[in-house]
């Protein structure tokens, strides 16, 4: 695989980069170890995407030539948005480092009753998980998280993975889909209630138990993979 980096700032025609963003000039230096006319491809967040090589490297600043830039075309099937409730952290971080691979354009986090934590605002260091996997996946479009809502802020229409729900493969999805993954204790009654409110679609994938993060891929892997 060729070495990438995601840079959230707009590449242009211009053949000159500087970069000096300490933690992108340590990664180079550190652990790509780039030497003087060495390349590496570079994202920007306008999604053109560069090689571009090595002329001239400081403490402070690293300075790059394009050879060429070119713009990202491949879309996925659907346009997937993911309602991700507030599973342990370390569950949480690893979906949102899965996303862009598989093909989510919106990610809302969303506080249950049965969650042990939660918080109000997007943190840095989430969006930074997520545009990670810019680097990975080739997807021509930027991903996106929002500040967490409430179970009933959720839209109507959802579709809730459930194991006891309807078989996903039996399903026809429009282009733009919602998707909500509950938390690890399940759903209350209440809560029940409010997803009955709102005329939710409860989809199985398998009758066996599986984890919210395999649920969710596989749920993915076909809707935006397979299943057109």
């Amino acid at each position: 695989m060729k070495r990438k980096i995601f840079i959230n700032q707009e590449l242009n025609q211009d053949k000159i980069l500087q970069i000096k963003d300490q933690e992108i000039i340590n990664r180079i230096n550190n652990v790509y170890r780039l030497k003087l006319n060495d390349g590496l491809i570079f994202i920007g967040n306008n999604l053109l995407e560069g090689y571009y090589y090595l002329t001239k490297k400081d403490k402070n600043s690293l300075i790059f030539k394009a050879k060429y830039l070119k713009k990202r075309k491949l879309m996925p099937l659907k346009e997937v948005f993911l309602y991700l409730s507030f599973l342990k952290k370390e569950k949480f971080e690893f979906i949102l480092g899965k996303v862009f691979e598989l093909g989510i354009k919106k990610i809302i986090p969303l506080k249950t009753e049965r969650i042990s934590w939660s918080t109000a605002k997007v943190s840095d260091r989430w969006r930074k998980i997520i545009y990670q996997g810019i680097e990975i996946a080739d997807w021509n479009y930027l991903p996106e998280i929002t500040n967490p809502i409430n179970l009933n802020e959720l839209p109507e229409n959802t579709y809730v993975l459930d194991k006891y729900g309807e078989d996903i493969r039996n399903i026809n999805f429009n282009y733009k889909i919602e998707i909500v993954l509950g938390p690890e204790g399940g759903f209350s009654e209440k809560e029940l209630k409010i997803l009955s409110s709102k005329k939710c679609k409860f989809v199985s994938l398998s009758k066996s138990n599986l984890r919210a993060e395999t649920a969710l891929m596989i749920a993915i892997g076909i809707i935006n993979f397979y299943k057109n």
